[in-house]
């Protein structure tokens, strides 16, 4: 017979205790295999630790040498050992099952059942959560491993969380979303959103079939195309909605939509099972159940007041009087003075979990006339004394997110002293690390409401900034480079992602420690990691203008930072301000030929945008002058040689040697390891032997559309065909939203040579919101032109000529008023656009033949 559920359970509790891990998930099975390797000797596979955790599911049972080895890791001689010493006596059936009869009464007994309980409440980072239909104080794991067995039933659609504000329901579906993020099914997909944005999707009604007609052009006759880009038919869709209450008081529309969503999901025979998680507030929905397929009424968790608790509404605490609420200081103060901190730990446990109660001393400071010394003394110690004497496992995280929450919200406890803080933290190795790993989110979660940027929620105060930057794990402060140099090793070491090193970049700059900025460009970040970093800088750097006008040349003098900002210079909105400058910087300080060429062709695009013909051709002219050796980047030749192709057909020349250029450097590219994408001062160099045109994914999906196209069994040949040449058509536009970043051609007619050459324009830093959409659009008008609607095309026109006003793209602004006057046949507009045309250099671009422009 199978082993009681009750020994298990108790095993599980003791194997958590005995490991370094809070909880144990799929990944933490792999450390603690190794874990249980080193202290017994003996393997156990993660495999099988995530079916004795049930973390998967499965109906064979712990074997007894699973069982005995567990039993060792916890400290017992062996299962049998364990069973004794732990309450439980019985003998251990060696074929891994154990009889009914040596179960002992006391195991059920209610005694047991609350010290058992108490137990699991102790080891728990929230507290816990209970069912009206058990009475049971329930582990969360149960609660998401009831979620699973929800989704693996068949017969069930509806999956409803009931509660209050601040009881947990939010916390509950995102540990679930992450849980099962981790363990990443193959054959299921989940959605987490919110019922708010389910709302407006309904009540908008913008018509999204008409919205994508004018991005793929052949959903207007070919719709069905797209089902056979769809997935498999075993796929489960799994609508997890947050907060269906706040789609206001007529949630008809709502639950239409549920009911719509299932039906076109089975209708479509590619999903047989929709199933839908949703929270919310009251009970009311009972009313709309007629909606919702397979719901039956007890289905439901209600989750009872004081379990995951959040301070989203005060409405759950009740209200206590100024008399009640010094009486509770007072009580605390003195537990403090006496150096009870066991005492205090104890309280806190025997309550409602350590999160929610101090959420609630937070709200009593809030809504109560303590005065502000007194609540700011009281409330940083006590969680300054809670971090101290409370296990790890209690959950140092939420002990962080709620003392920023203090920190923040509320008048009174706003001016609790964050150096506290560092105290704390010093004194818990590992609790910092953690933070910065991995929960780092939440300073931005619960730090002004969300009504602040995560830059300025972090360090905009000094004492944050030496929290989060200038401590680290032993306690002491970045001194250094070379401290900072360990801090960044030990953040790698740990799989910190890239946000942890904004995070620091961004502390560095708001400091103005232009020696640490350079020790993080030097340390052993990768060159990946250090190109995100730089554009992570750049948006700060553009809303410090004050920061950048003191620092700009030192920027662009240092050889460890300068190739890793400018490199990904972008052209801003404010082509005449900071980028100017900023590039102006760069050009002064460029040393090499590589770094000359890079300036002056981002100079040249720069004045082919603000249609400044002179400009232009006095950057080309320049670049002609350098040097083309073979240690340059391959980069910057493509460009210098695509913009003076251009140059050369604008003046009437022929631009066959410089195009013929082009293609021996992409062909190069192809052939040869040239693209050395480090910095000139480095001698890193990565092997680059893919052709040029395959960094460009639009052109990749027209390979692939076409290969897709060719595979429609079930179409014609005619179709096959149509299909195949609208698939050109429309990957054409999106090629356009994507060429400038590497290498592109511009397929209009109009920017073809008389020989039918195709112009390069080759520059990987213009913006892909601003061109990019000119140029889709004015080919979506193009493409409404040749399909005689001229209203659509001038409405594209337009929105070119609005979007390039606003960004200062002269060129593109005057092109598409040029357009309209052509599509409304304005004569007069059109003979004062083509003068205006001809005076810039730029007549060619509309058309307009060399003795058109020299007149």
């Amino acid at each position: 017979m199978p082993t009681p559920e009750p020994y298990l359970e108790l095993l599980r509790e003791y194997v958590r205790k005995k490991s370094s891990l809070s909880s144990v998930y799929h990944k933490e099975c792999e450390v603690l295999s190794e874990e249980i390797q080193r202290t017994t000797g003996n393997t156990i596979s993660s495999s099988t630790l995530k079916r004795f955790f049930r973390l998967v599911s499965s109906s064979s049972k712990p074997s007894s040498f699973t069982l005995d080895v567990l039993s060792q890791f916890a400290g017992f001689d062996h299962f049998d050992h364990f069973c004794s010493q732990a309450g439980k006596p019985g003998k251990h059936n060696k074929s891994g099952g154990e009889s009914a009869e040596t179960v002992p009464k006391d195991v059920t007994s209610p005694e047991f059942i609350d010290r058992l309980q108490e137990e699991i409440r102790c080891e728990l980072d929230y507290s816990c959560i209970c069912n009206d239909k058990q009475e049971l104080l329930l582990h969360r794991e149960f609660i998401i491993n009831d979620m699973y067995r929800f989704l693996r039933n068949s017969g069930k659609r509806i999956y409803p969380l009931i509660a209050p504000g601040g009881y947990g329901k939010t916390v509950l579906m995102q540990l679930f979303y992450c849980d099962f993020k981790n363990r990443k099914p193959d054959n299921t997909l989940v959605i987490f959103t919110s019922a708010s944005a389910i709302f407006e999707i309904v009540t908008s009604r913008t018509g999204l079939r008409e919205v994508l007609k004018h991005f793929v052009p052949s959903l207007q006759y070919r719709p069905e195309a797209l089902d056979h880009l769809l997935v498999t038919p075993d796929y489960k869709i799994v609508l997890m909605i947050d907060g269906l209450d706040e789609a206001g008081s007529d949630q008809s529309d709502v639950f239409a939509f549920f009911k719509g969503a299932v039906q076109l999901m089975q209708e479509s025979c590619r999903y047989p099972e929709v199933s839908i998680i949703f929270s919310k507030r009251t009970e009311s929905w009972l009313n709309c159940t007629g909606y919702m397929p397979g719901f039956r009424p007890d289905d439901y968790w209600y989750l009872r007041p004081g379990t995951f608790g959040s301070d989203e509404d005060s409405n759950t605490v009740p209200p206590l009087s100024v008399d009640e609420s010094r009486k509770l200081w007072n009580k605390l103060n003195r537990k403090l003075s006496a150096s009870a901190r066991s005492e205090i730990s104890e309280d806190v446990l025997s309550l409602t979990g350590i999160p929610y109660q101090l959420s609630l001393l937070h709200r009593i400071t809030c809504r109560t006339n303590i005065d502000a010394v007194t609540s700011q003394d009281v409330f940083g110690t006590y969680i300054q004394h809670l971090m101290y004497d409370t296990p790890h496992s209690i959950g140092i995280r939420s002990l962080f997110r709620e003392f920023i929450k203090a920190c923040n919200y509320g008048a009174s406890s706003a001016r609790v002293d964050l150096s506290s803080l560092q105290d704390v933290i010093s004194r818990h190795p590992g609790a910092w690390e953690e933070l910065l790993g991995r929960e780092i989110f939440l300073i931005e979660e619960y730090s002004g409401n969300g009504m602040y940027r995560r830059r300025e929620v972090l360090f905009s105060h000094q004492k944050l900034f030496e929290t989060a930057v200038a401590v680290e794990w032993y306690g002491e402060g970045i001194r250094s480079v070379r401290d900072l140099h360990e801090l960044v090793d030990k953040l790698r070491d740990k799989t910190a992602g890239i946000g942890v090193m904004e995070q620091v970049a961004w502390a560095i700059m708001r400091n103005h420690r232009m020696d640490l900025l350079t020790g993080l460009f030097e340390s052993s970040l990768t060159t990946a990691d250090k190109v995100m970093l730089s554009r992570s800088m750049f948006d700060l750097w553009q809303s410090e203008e004050e920061w950048l006008e003191q620092y700009i040349d030192e920027l662009a003098a240092n050889q460890s930072i300068r190739w890793y900002y400018f490199e990904n210079l972008t052209v801003t909105d404010d082509l005449p301000g900071f980028f100017g400058r900023a590039l102006e910087a760069y050009e002064r300080h460029s040393e090499s030929v590589q770094d000359l060429l890079y300036a002056n062709s981002l100079l040249a695009v720069r004045a082919f945008l603000a249609m400044d013909f002179k400009t232009f051709q006095a950057h080309i002219a320049y670049m002609d002058t350098l040097p083309k050796n073979e240690d340059i980047h391959l980069y910057p030749l493509i460009r210098y040689w695509s913009y003076r192709s251009l140059l050369h057909w604008l003046m009437g020349d022929d631009p066959g040697y410089s195009l013929s250029k082009v293609d021996e450097l992409m062909g190069a590219s192809r052939d040869e390891s040239r693209f050395n994408t480090n910095h000139s001062r480095t001698s890193e160099k990565r092997d680059r032997r893919i052709p040029l045109y395959l960094h460009n994914p639009a052109l990749w999906l027209m390979d692939r559309k076409e290969d897709i196209a060719m595979h429609y069994h079930d179409f014609q040949e005619s179709e096959k065909e149509d299909l195949l040449q609208q698939s050109k058509r429309d990957i054409r536009m999106f090629t356009l939203l994507y060429f400038l970043f590497y290498s592109g051609v511009i397929p209009e007619p109009s920017l073809k040579t008389s020989e039918g050459h195709r112009l390069f324009i080759t520059n990987g830093n213009l913006p892909e919101a601003n061109i990019n959409q000119c140029l889709r659009l004015l080919i979506m008008a193009d493409w409404h032109l040749s399909k005689k609607q001229p209203d659509t095309a001038c409405r594209y026109l337009s929105e070119v000529a609005a979007i390039a006003k606003n960004h200062h793209f002269v060129i593109f602004h005057k092109l598409a008023e040029y357009k309209i006057a052509l599509t409304q046949e304005d004569a007069r507009k059109q003979r004062i656009y083509e003068k205006e045309w001809a005076a810039s250099g730029f007549g060619r671009i509309i058309g307009l033949n060399s003795a058109a422009i020299h007149s």
